[in-house]
């Protein structure tokens, strides 16, 4: 079971969270410990309006939870765009106003970015691309996210968009600048991911971006009209 889901072990508050249930959020003053489980929840579950009021209560948007996760990249991964544009705002305002100690001491952590990474070097770009989610692609490009990054195995959010998000994804990672060329851990390009998932959308959006359709993998010297054709 989720330790984060399971209600039976779940406080008052992080039942608040998942439940978007402001006034209970509001009634309750708990550690900063608590806050990062309820604030990783509320993100999860794109509870918006909980989301804020944990903010405003001092909960640490960058700290991680037990899986090292932080609330961007939960928002991010389950399609929540909403809730990511808040984390990120949260950040901007924070960077804007210095002068506020609870916003500096926030700013203060890089895990607050569009681009802190987790243990297998994916930053929440990279989860939003891999489901899909084409919304919270823009938010996190617009937030400042690095668009072609690569993860420990090599893999650009477009990779992931490419081979598992879908056409969507990739359309708008291509809008945002996302290199179309890049390679990855075995030489593979975006277009040789999608031509091998056989996603005909992906291809077409792929070479309207301008790709080289003739490029081989460096590993084994496949061209994507190879794959494709097989």
């Amino acid at each position: 079971m989720d330790a984060e889901a399971g209600a039976q072990r779940s406080t008052p508050l992080q039942l608040a969270a998942r439940h978007g249930q402001l006034r209970a959020l509001q009634a309750q003053h708990h550690s900063q410990s608590v806050h990062v489980v309820s604030i990783s929840i509320a993100s999860r579950h794109g509870q918006l309006r909980a989301l804020q009021a944990l903010l405003e209560a001092g909960a640490a948007s960058g700290a991680r939870n037990a899986r090292g996760s932080t609330a961007l990249a939960l928002a991010a991964q389950h399609g929540h765009a909403a809730a990511t544009r808040a984390l990120l705002l949260h950040v901007t305002a924070g960077a804007a106003n210095p002068a506020n100690p609870a916003n500096m001491a926030n700013t203060a952590n890089t895990a607050n970015t569009a681009n802190t990474v987790d243990g297998a070097g994916n930053a929440p770009l990279h989860l939003a691309a891999g489901q899909g989610h084409a919304e919270v692609v823009t938010a996190l490009a617009e937030g400042g996210a690095a668009v072609s990054a690569p993860n420990a195995r090599g893999s650009t959010p477009l990779h992931l968009a490419c081979g598992q998000g879908g056409a969507e994804a990739v359309r708008a990672l291509v809008a945002a600048g996302a290199d179309v060329e890049a390679s990855d851990g075995q030489g593979g390009t975006p277009l040789h991911l999608a031509s091998w998932r056989g996603d005909g959308q992906t291809v077409e959006v792929l070479c309207a971006a301008g790709v080289d359709v003739d490029r081989s993998t460096a590993v084994g010297g496949v061209a994507a009209l190879h794959i494709a054709a097989a």
